[in-house]
C-alpha cells in the first residue's frame, strides 16, 4: 500500500521516498478519563491544524499520514 502524506504542498509518497516514515493522526482515546480523552482530542485537533487542509478537518480517515519530513529530529 502506497502513503501519501497529507500535508498541504507535500508531495513526499512511500513508493518514491524510501528514506522517510509515514505517522497515523493521533486517535482519540474514548475510554471514561476524561483527562485522557481531552489531551488526545486536543492532540489530534493540533495535528489536523497543521496539516492545513480544510477537507481533513471535520472527518478525517484512518488512512491519513504523516512524513517524517514535518517532524523535529531529536537526535
Amino acid at each position: 500500500m502506497v502513503n501519501f502524506c497529507a500535508v498541504y504542498g507535500c508531495s513526499n509518497r512511500s513508493n518514491r521516498e524510501k528514506d522517510r516514515s509515514y505517522f497515523r493522526l493521533p486517535a482519540i482515546i474514548t475510554r471514561p478519563n476524561d483527562e485522557k480523552q481531552a489531551l488526545s482530542k486536543a492532540r489530534r485537533a493540533t495535528w489536523l491544524a497543521r496539516i492545513r487542509r480544510a477537507d481533513l478537518s471535520s472527518n478525517p480517515s484512518n488512512f491519513v499520514r504523516v512524513c517524517s519530513d514535518h517532524f523535529i529530529s531529536g537526535t
